[in-house]
């Protein structure tokens, strides 16, 4: 297991919900105590999650904080990081790094100074979509990206937001720096730096109208450019087109395309983090799919119940995973992924591109970065590698019959549980429970994904399918996960492991009743039978334990 890294939260906003989920995919990050200028917002948020509030200057002087959580609104991204990294904590912001320029490269000076981490959103580049789109591009396979387009164009944050106006404000608003971060952040990833942009830009409407909350109706002035049409030449030499636009009804053009010499590649949503990528080789030829969503932070997480559109539980959702790749990069001295030269990077495009809207002439981007590397299921086994040879016991938790599983998915899945030290592991079967996100999903898009095979309102063992994904038949799960414990389990170094570990007749009582249990996981046999056999060959001074051991075995 690694250390687990206390964090204190600044800005209790709507944001703050996604990272505290988080803690429940990352186990090496704690969110410990928040704060907030409204005190009010602050107690709001400890009550909600079980924390510590406590005021502003007292969560930069608490020596139990290691990493401060920036969640504050753009424009206090500075001083909020400075503090942090004054007090000894390292940072991780949301995006982007800061407003200006300038205040960023004090922050990368400040961290480097100090022997500090400095970390900013968006780690969506982190999720399977965008390492998918990664892993084909390097691989040759479309050859040299020579080309292409993207695209954000929606209403605007008036639609959803009950509050709107700070995206509309003259300095910290408008879609560049709303959304651009998660366009650029993923075109710095797949193509490298920038090297100078053309942008021109206008505000079509003077004012908007809040769509939702207590205050629908009222009218607010708009202060800033609401659209950017943008060309990025980028080092090496590939040309994109950006569309960055709050003045869109709808569209039917994908996020991002890119056009190599041997072909093309529609890229996922870069503010999700799974979907899937697709591929053309041919002229009118067709688009092959590559899916992400068996692929780590690319399964669709059906615990969140958000409203927001990004969190939806359809979709991928593993805000956060920024933060934990920093705390462990931290722990292992390593550099980090969504580290501050990158985040300093896209905010050296982000304001060159206002500015060329500004003075209708091409900005030459001042800094460089590093092209990010790819994060592969092999860091992860490194990570597991690692804890195992300190002599800790890494146990994992499986899940099979996901709604988009398929039999190759989840034989992938046992092949990569084997691949990893893992010293134990748990696997369930996925039952649809009453009143969850995935229940919901299903009675209304059920038929894309499987059917419902038997009732859960009472049934919520794990051992049997209640929901069946097509392609698949109960018979099917049931085989798969018995499956998945004998190949882990039945192996000779598992095996010997365990066996080692036995010290006296408690160990042994342990032993049958796990061995009975797996009588019925690896074999289909009645674990009953199984312990009446083996209670007549133990030695009478073990024997009365295993009077319990049939309460034990439903209780498992």
């Amino acid at each position: 297991m690694n250390k687990v890294f206390n964090v204190g939260l600044v800005g209790c906003g709507h944001i703050s919900e996604t990272y505290f989920r988080a803690q429940e995919y990352f186990n090496n990050i704690k969110i410990i105590k928040c704060a907030d200028l409204n005190n009010e917002a602050a107690d709001n948020c400890a009550k909600e999650y079980g924390i510590e509030s406590v005021s502003l200057d007292n969560i930069f002087k608490d020596k139990d904080i290691e990493i401060i959580l920036n969640l504050t609104i753009p424009k206090a991204h500075y001083e909020v990081s400075e503090k942090a990294l004054n007090s000894g904590k390292h940072s991780y912001s949301e995006k982007p790094l800061c407003i200006n320029f300038d205040d960023g490269k004090k922050l990368l000076e400040l961290a480097k100074k100090n022997n500090l981490y400095l970390g900013s959103a968006p780690d969506t580049v982190l999720g399977a979509g965008i390492q998918k789109s990664k892993e084909l591009i390097e691989s040759g396979l479309i050859g040299k990206i020579n080309l292409g387009n993207a695209i954000f164009a929606y209403p605007g944050v008036q639609s959803y937001h009950p509050s709107p106006e700070p995206w509309f404000a003259e300095k910290e608003g408008g879609p560049v720096i709303d959304m651009g971060p998660y366009y650029i952040t993923a075109l710095v990833t797949l193509l490298g730096p920038v090297k100078s942009v053309t942008s021109r830009s206008k505000k079509v409407f003077d004012e908007r109208e809040i769509g939702i909350g207590s205050r629908k109706g009222k009218k607010f002035k708009v202060e800033c450019d609401t659209t950017y049409v943008s060309t990025l030449e980028f080092h090496d030499n590939s040309l994109i087109q950006m569309t960055l636009s709050f003045d869109v009804k709808d569209h039917k053009r994908n996020h991002i395309e890119l056009y190599g010499d041997k072909g093309s590649i529609i890229v996922t949503d870069p503010n999700m983090f799974g979907g899937s990528v697709f591929t053309c080789l041919e002229l009118g030829g067709k688009w092959t799919e590559h899916e992400t969503h068996n692929l780590e932070l690319g399964k669709i997480n059906i615990k969140s119940q958000s409203s927001r559109a990004n969190e939806s539980p359809t979709n991928a959702n593993y805000r956060g995973a920024g933060l934990s790749e920093m705390a462990y990069s931290i722990e292992n001295n390593s550099e980090h992924m969504c580290n501050g030269e990158l985040s300093l990077h896209v905010l050296d495009i982000i304001q060159s591109i206002m500015r060329s809207a500004k003075s209708k002439k091409t900005e030459v981007l001042s800094t460089k970065c590093k092209i990010p590397s790819r994060f592969t299921q092999e860091k992860i086994k490194s990570a597991i590698t690692a804890a195992h040879e300190v002599g800790l016991r890494p146990k994992a938790f499986f899940m099979v019959g996901h709604m988009p599983d398929t039999r190759e998915s989840i034989l992938e899945t046992i092949r990569f549980a084997k691949s990893i030290p893992l010293h134990d592991i748990t696997v369930q079967i996925n039952t649809l429970l009453p009143e969850t996100p995935q229940l919901d999903i299903w009675n209304k898009e059920g038929h894309k994904w499987g059917r419902i095979v038997s009732s859960t309102k009472n049934e919520k063992s794990f051992w049997e399918p209640t929901f069946v994904p097509w392609g698949l038949e109960s018979d099917d799960l049931i085989d798969l996960h018995r499956q998945f414990y004998r190949e882990f389990y039945l192996r000779p170094a598992i095996l010997k492991r365990h066996l080692e570990s036995i010290q006296n007749a408690e160990d042994v009582m342990k032993y049958v009743e796990a061995a009975s249990l797996f009588t019925f996981l690896f074999f289909d046999l009645d674990p009953d039978e199984v312990t009446q056999q083996v209670k007549g060959k133990l030695p009478t001074s073990i024997r009365k334990p295993l009077s319990n051991l049939k309460r034990l075995l439903v209780r498992a």
